[in-house]
């Protein structure tokens, strides 16, 4: 049993409790494994690119508010429409569930502007000349 500082308590009869230590049944690696991947997360969400310019900020900020969006509407689904123990398992790790819906959409935005670019790049640099013939005979050079 570990000890455990809890600033509010509330018992079976509804009593509550203030700033008390309890000596509950803890599993520890639990404990240490979710604060490592929190970390982790916060780690990677928050750091820097080797670019970090306009067009970086407005996707890390789209990319937050879209993850802000989608996580209170699946708040908003399993609060009314869940319950049982997949109620129960979204309300233990929805702490990681905010940065992990950031950290994939901001992902695929870069892989996006990633692809246009390379074939913003591709295009630029070739012929206009290949374009029609590809288009006529279907086949293409590259």
């Amino acid at each position: 049993k570990l000890p455990k500082l809890s600033f509010v308590t509330n018992d079976a009869m509804g009593n509550l409790g203030f700033l008390k230590i309890n000596y509950e049944f803890e599993n520890i690696y639990l404990i240490i494994w979710g604060g490592l991947i929190l970390f982790g997360l916060l780690l990677t969400a928050f750091s820097k690119l080797k670019v970090e310019d306009e067009y970086t900020f407005s996707m890390r900020l789209n990319a937050l508010l879209w993850a802000v969006l989608v996580y209170y509407a699946m708040f908003i689904i399993f609060y009314f429409f869940v319950r049982g123990a997949i109620h129960d398992l979204y309300l233990q790790y929805n702490w990681f569930l905010l940065l992990i819906i950031y950290e994939l959409r901001f992902e695929y935005l870069l892989l996006s502007s990633k692809r246009s670019a390379y074939k913003t790049e591709h295009h630029k640099f070739s012929h206009p000349d290949d374009d029609q013939q590809e288009s006529i005979s279907g086949h293409s050079k590259h």
